[in-house]
């Protein structure tokens, strides 16, 4: 809540030199979200090495670097670029790169779905502490196995 003080008009027209203006109250509602954003919950690798690429960004200006941990579960079929995507204040709404990559296993075993986990946010914003991505990101690395 805060309030426009107005002054008493000032004119060279006598009609409106010294009309009293009321003071305004205002309320500014906030409007942020706070947390992740991914452009979609799924992604397709493949065991030749075919990668896939999913971005995240903030959904809100922090104060400070965000740091996002991502690990996949399943290692042995598909793993990150990057351990960590770092988000800087001034980069809050500029999609950051996800980048997976299918890994060989020489198994005839069927394409395998698993999860790599956005894990719990780390940045000196308190707003950005603990955050996560809602829903998370499954993953399929497609077999190229034959008997």
């Amino acid at each position: 809540l805060y309030v426009v003080e107005n002054a008493d008009t000032r004119s060279a027209d006598a009609d409106w030199n010294g009309l009293i203006v009321d003071d305004v109250a205002l309320t500014n509602l906030d409007d942020e979200v706070i947390g992740l954003v991914l452009s979609t919950a799924a992604c397709t690798t493949r065991e030749d090495g075919t990668m896939d690429t999913v971005t995240v960004k903030l959904s809100s200006e922090p104060t400070a670097s965000v740091n996002i941990p991502v690990t996949s579960a399943r290692i042995d079929e598909t793993t990150v670029a990057l351990g960590v995507i770092s988000i800087k204040a001034a980069d809050w709404n500029v999609p950051q790169p996800i980048v997976l990559t299918g890994q060989p296993d020489d198994i005839q075993d069927g394409d395998q779905t698993f999860t790599v986990d956005i894990g719990l946010t780390t940045s000196a914003d308190p707003n950005y502490r603990n955050q996560r991505v809602v829903g998370g990101l499954t993953c399929t690395n497609q077999d190229i196995d034959v008997a």
